[in-house]
This record gives structure tokens, C-alpha cells and sequence, in this order.
């Protein structure tokens, strides 16, 4: 799996990938991770058969990353990690989801200012200075011409990190979003 993952990563020199080949790669990820945690993690994926959308390369595994650094590596209890990706006739919804320590509501609401453009990323106060979701922020920026979002909410247990790109008749490289 360990090879699996550095080959799927040092091969891609695709900006844009389809979303089945973003899961792909983000399975590989995700049954690395549940060797380490083994019981503690519970992994569900939901999703829609038929997507034919393209995305920004590597664009969930760091927000898996995030969840598993930040809400199952923060507990001794079993977490759940949840990913879902469903489509309407006007947009994309990738949701992933954790039942991990939670987002505090302060911590939430800088996060969310920082990811709407109300806060620079200098004044943004992360680990690592929110490296991750502002890299993600601006990818979707930059290939969906505004036209994505992403930000991050708290629903009963769940921590979630929640990407929605509207379709468009706008010209996305490489994309059928």
C-alpha cells in the first residue's frame, strides 16, 4: 500500500484528475492510516457512482490529513471518518467528516475567515499557518475561477471539511465540472 501511495504520488504530473482517481489515491492513503489506528478509525466513503468531474490534484488528502491529525490523533476514543461526494444538477459537494476531537467555535469561525478571504493568510494563526487550506483555497480559486469554495463546519459529532464547486459553463482545463 506504502508503494502503492509514493508511485500514485511521483507519477501524477496531472494538474486536474478525475475525482474516481483522487479517490484512488486517497483509499491508498486512507488504509495506511487505518494500520496505524487500526480499531480506532472507521473509514466510510459515500459516493456517487457517476461523477464525471475533475479536480485540483491531491486535493483531498490533505484535508484527510487534517482530519486525522487534528480529530483522531486528539482522542483515545474510536473515530469515524466520513467521506462524500455528491452532485446536483448545479454543483459538486465533497464532504469530509470527522467524529474526533472537534473544532472548537472560535477556532472554526478564524478558520472560515481565512478560508472566505476575510482574513490574510500572515494573520492567520495555524500550526503551520494554515499551509494546507490556504494551498487548497487557491488551487480551487485558480481552476474554477471562483467558482468553488471550500469551508468548515461542526454538525452533531462531526467535524467537517466541506469543498462545493458550482458547474459552469465556464472553461475549467482538463474538466468536465
Amino acid at each position: 500500500t506504502l508503494s502503492s501511495y509514493y508511485r500514485q504520488a511521483l507519477e501524477n504530473d496531472q494538474y486536474m484528475l478525475s475525482l474516481h482517481t483522487e479517490l484512488y489515491h486517497v483509499a491508498s492513503y486512507l488504509e495506511l492510516e487505518q494500520a496505524r489506528f487500526e480499531e480506532k478509525l472507521v473509514v466510510e466513503l459515500d459516493v456517487e457512482d457517476d461523477l464525471n468531474c475533475k479536480v485540483p490534484s491531491f486535493i483531498l488528502q490533505p484535508i484527510l490529513e487534517n482530519a486525522i491529525i487534528y480529530g483522531v490523533s486528539n482522542t483515545f476514543d474510536c473515530c469515524e471518518l466520513k467521506v462524500s461526494i455528491s452532485c446536483t444538477e448545479d454543483s459538486v459537494h465533497i464532504c469530509v467528516a470527522n467524529s474526533g476531537k472537534r473544532i472548537d467555535e472560535g477556532r472554526l469561525q478564524e478558520v472560515n475567515r481565512f478560508l472566505s478571504g476575510q482574513e490574510e493568510p500572515e494573520a492567520f494563526k495555524g500550526n503551520h499557518n494554515g499551509l494546507a487550506l490556504y494551498n487548497i483555497k487557491e488551487r480551487l480559486r485558480i481552476f474554477f475561477h471562483g467558482k468553488a469554495s471550500i469551508r468548515m463546519a461542526v454538525e452533531n459529532e462531526f467535524t467537517q471539511t466541506i469543498i462545493t464547486i458550482e458547474r459552469s459553463d465556464i472553461h475549467v482545463p482538463d474538466s468536465d465540472c
